[in-house]
């Protein structure tokens, strides 16, 4: 019986490996480093900056989420770690990746990071919403438990792009007196 109880747990840490990197998203060229100067960053479960800059529609943006993760959460008993699986309500033409598959709790509290990157195309405002897998420490153990959500109080701003000037003149050179007729070219 000790045996078949032994096999059961490497099953399911083998299925538990699997399943996290299928949902993998790990951040490539460049990798993201989270910002150890953090000072935002008061308890584990926050994230820093807690307010990110706004982006612009057709420029490309780029931000970093430091994430330290909670030792409790939800009511379960002490966290082993979390993984994040998706980031809900970003704007379309933003995508996000992480520093690792998956954040574990240790003391002192260890820096993660998501970073936001992409070329928005629609100007609004983007409540951002966490999906995590908590991981609960059993024996030594880490057990997968439920996804959970986890409303941030991170908010993209997606703004207009910003108006350009740009005039005609007719005619580009003249005398003292004569008539110039500007066009407005100008977008707003």
């Amino acid at each position: 019986i000790n045996i078949m109880k032994r096999f059961t747990l490497l099953l399911i840490s083998v299925f538990a490996l699997l399943s996290m990197q299928i949902n993998a998203q790990i951040c490539e060229n460049p990798n993201c480093t989270p910002d150890e100067s953090c000072v935002d960053i008061n308890d584990p479960g926050e994230v820093c900056p807690s307010e990110i800059p706004p982006a612009t529609v057709g420029e490309y943006y780029e931000e970093t989420v430091t994430v330290i993760p909670p030792s409790e959460y939800s009511g379960l008993p002490v966290i082993h770690s979390i993984r994040i699986d998706s980031i809900q309500g970003l704007p379309d033409g933003i995508t996000w990746c992480k520093s690792e598959d998956v954040f574990l709790v240790t003391t002192p509290p260890t820096r993660y990071c998501c970073r936001l990157s992409g070329t928005p195309t629609e100007v609004g405002e983007y409540q951002l919403i966490l999906v995590i897998t908590p991981f609960i420490n059993v024996g030594g153990y880490a057990w997968e438990q439920s996804p959970v959500t986890d409303d941030t109080s991170l908010l993209i701003t997606v703004l207009p792009p910003a108006p350009e000037a740009d005039f005609i003149a007719n005619p580009t050179t003249t005398t003292t007196g004569s008539e110039v007729v500007f066009t407005d070219l100008s977008t707003c």
